[in-house]
């Protein structure tokens, strides 16, 4: 084997979490199997053909969580442009963009270009992008599809100026329209401010080379989670992006189709409750929610839960609209200890920066898979979980458990390759990640 061949990427079938081969059992034009193909007749239960590590999504919980989101949105007229950056996989991007997506959301030039790549139209730069050359680079590529449109966000007036460098130096046809950033103490990017804000619409909307969209938001950094404190703090917020987005539209200073993007994963009832008046006024609200499709077992399932309104002192219900779609499967290669055991995956296969993995399931070769509450996940090395057993727990080396997990964008991007399975875990097709 030549030192060049050695350095070769691996084909997909030979990528973490995949069959040996492609095949014992699976049908031979497996490999190249999109997301949500039809069920096989007798396909074997992937758990039985797999290595482990290997991440997997539920198909009805991805199915559910689409249906749940148009619900959400046809009730109150709002558009979803999903966040692409929570999976950079074009086959989960099809998924959205049949179901309907308004558009895509991205946070880096590299992401804009790969959606285009995958054939998305409509890409919100959601973050502001102040490479000159990235900027031009894109409006080349928006000039080269008729119906191609990016939008950047901009939250002073330095990054106004320069969207107006890049926009002069892009190839006629290519329009760059901008949406004003809206922020809050202790937040990320975006204007502080209701004057500051409005002072910069007005001199975007007064740039001879700029189209002033809209504008945009970010509630899910207010901090507080689910908190009555916290609540009302994004309730002001989200207030504030409706006044701004009011003035600037009776002002005149928007495009044709303006619009108020937000985020709406964590907070998607406060977001409908406080925005569902703008489309009926003219102004289209879309949703920029990511992990909304798969969503997790820890910092969505905690921050997309609803307190009734009316009595915020009251302790969170339950979120009935998304559930959980991704899960890791980790083998236990060791029992060390009566009550611990070490399962083959670690930081460098599980997200790990918003809360431990929680075990949800085990699963022993040819048996079925069971549910449990007996396992905690206490400590992650680069390649081990280490579990802790309730008393009477059986779990023996060799058997599989599934690791719900906690904040899905920093969990696909340790993946290329995930299988999409039915809820008898045969996989019904698989979806690549680009990263």
């Amino acid at each position: 084997m030549s030192a060049d061949s050695r350095r070769g990427e691996a084909p997909p079938w030979r990528q973490p979490g995949f069959v040996p081969g492609g095949s014992d059992g699976l049908p031979a034009d497996f490999k190249a199997a999109l997301v949500l193909q039809p069920a096989r007749a007798g396909l074997p239960l992937l758990l039985d053909l797999a290595e482990s590590p290997l991440a997997i999504l539920r198909e009805s919980a991805l199915l559910h969580n689409v249906a749940a989101m148009n619900d959400i949105c046809d009730s109150v007229g709002f558009s979803i442009a999903p966040h692409a950056k929570t999976t950079m996989s074009p086959e989960l991007i099809d998924l959205q963009t049949g179901s309907g997506a308004w558009g895509f959301a991205a946070a880096t030039s590299y992401q804009v270009r790969r959606l285009f790549d995958f054939g998305v139209t409509r890409v919100i730069c959601a973050t502001e992008l102040v490479d000159v050359p990235a900027l031009v680079d894109i409006l080349q590529l928006v000039a080269e599809v008729p119906d191609r449109e990016f939008l950047l966000f901009v939250d002073s007036f330095d990054t106004l100026r320069i969207a107006e460098a890049a926009a002069e130096q892009a190839p006629a046809g290519a329009v760059l329209q901008v949406l004003v950033e809206v922020g809050h103490l202790g937040g990320r990017t975006g204007i502080r401010g209701v004057e500051g804000a409005i002072a910069l619409a007005e001199a975007a909307a007064a740039s001879p080379s700029l189209v002033l969209r809209g504008i945009a938001g970010y509630e899910a950094t207010v901090p507080g989670i689910r908190t009555a404190e916290g609540l009302a703090s994004v309730d002001e917020f989200l207030d504030q992006l409706a006044l701004i987005t009011r003035h600037a539209f009776r002002a005149g200073w928007l495009s044709a189709d303006p619009i108020l993007t937000v985020g709406g994963s964590m907070y998607i009832d406060r977001v409908q409750s406080r925005l569902a008046a703008l489309p009926g006024e003219g102004i289209e609200v879309v949703l920029r929610s990511g992990c909304y499709l798969t969503h997790d077992h820890g910092l969505y399932e905690t921050a997309s839960q609803i307190t009734p309104a009316s009595q915020p002192q009251l302790q969170p219900e339950p979120q009935p609209r998304w559930q959980a779609a991704v899960e890791v499967w980790a083998r236990v290669i060791s029992r060390p200890e009566p009550d611990l055991a070490i399962l083959n995956a670690g930081r460098r296969d599980l997200s790990h920066d918003q809360g431990l993995p929680a075990p949800v399931a085990t699963y022993r070769n040819a048996g079925e898979v069971a549910r449990t509450d007996e396992l905690t996940a206490f400590a992650l090395s680069d390649q081990h979980t280490f579990v802790r057993l309730s008393p009477g727990a059986d779990l023996r080396v060799g058997d599989l458990v599934a690791l719900g997990i906690s904040h899905p964008c920093t969990t696909f991007d340790k993946w290329r390759v995930l299988h999409v399975v039915d809820d008898d875990y045969r996989s019904v097709g698989v979806c690549t990640t680009h990263f």
